[in-house]
């Protein structure tokens, strides 16, 4: 790669140095995400807030900053996600247990772990998603117990008990001695834990479509091999032979003969 490349790929590449050690971060271009997430927030906040603030200026006179549609519907959406979260505390709380839901799917460049309670609200069960968590940094087993409890703290439902964690059947997941589910029970000894049905039901579908697949083609292959043979002496003798055995015992080779023996009956 030239360097004429390098500087069009690379929108930042810098060192900062912390109390924690050095951090380096370097982020490249992406012109999907420009075009369809950033350029229109940016442009949208240009001329509907920066501009008309630089011509008609409102905080010297003491007036509220304009505030354009999108970013009133921002703070009603993150209001909203406010009250709900508030009302899953209050039901899980008021019930004294729940279960634990969590997956990891991959989302663009990050790896996103998905997190769900599941609880009684009265006589309903409730399966409640809570938020999607970015876990790109670290994927052990300690970090993403790590990751868990710091969400079920700002959920203040940490001091309430687990009684069920579902995961699939990876294995920093689900391993017994190491995995995420061993590392959750040290903090909440009841927490069961379940490998996810929807994942068991995925991995039967996976193994019943390459099994029949196979099944399939060793059939197509009788079927060719018979059409082939049909005229065959020795395959006329295999028949022959097919049909006396199947006659003997009484087994149908068709769906007529079957017919003919249910209105014989």
């Amino acid at each position: 790669m030239n360097s004429d490349t390098t500087i069009r790929r690379i929108l930042f590449d810098g060192t900062c140095w912390t109390r924690k050690g050095i951090k380096y971060e370097k982020i490249e271009r992406d012109d999907t995400l420009w075009q369809t997430k950033m350029f229109p927030k940016l442009n949208d906040f240009f001329f509907n807030c920066l501009l008309p603030e630089l011509v008609d200026p409102r905080h010297p006179r003491s007036m509220p900053i304009r505030n354009p549609n999108n970013i009133l519907e921002a703070k009603r959406r993150k209001n909203e996600q406010k009250m709900n979260k508030q009302i899953i505390t209050n039901e899980i709380r008021r019930c004294g247990k729940y279960s634990l839901i969590c997956d990891e799917a991959r989302s663009f460049k990050e790896e996103q772990l998905s997190l769900c309670v599941r609880y009684c609200n009265g006589f309903e069960v409730c399966e409640r998603f809570i938020k999607f968590i970015d876990c790109s940094q670290s994927r052990d087993a300690e970090s993403l117990k790590n990751i868990i409890i710091n969400e079920l703290k700002q959920l203040e439902i940490a001091d309430i008990p687990i009684v069920a964690q579902t995961y699939d059947g990876a294995s920093v997941m689900s391993g017994a001695v190491g995995g995420l589910q061993a590392k959750i029970r040290e903090k909440y000894p009841t927490a069961v834990y379940f490998h996810c049905a929807a994942h068991k039901l995925a991995l039967v579908v996976t193994d019943t479509y390459i099994t029949l697949g196979q099944a399939t083609s060793a059939i197509n292959g009788v079927i060719q091999t018979l059409q082939e043979k049909r005229s065959d002496k020795n395959f006329k003798l295999l028949w022959n032979d097919i049909t006396n055995f199947s006659r003997k015992f009484g087994i149908c080779l068709n769906y007529e003969e079957f017919s003919k023996k249910k209105e014989t009956c």
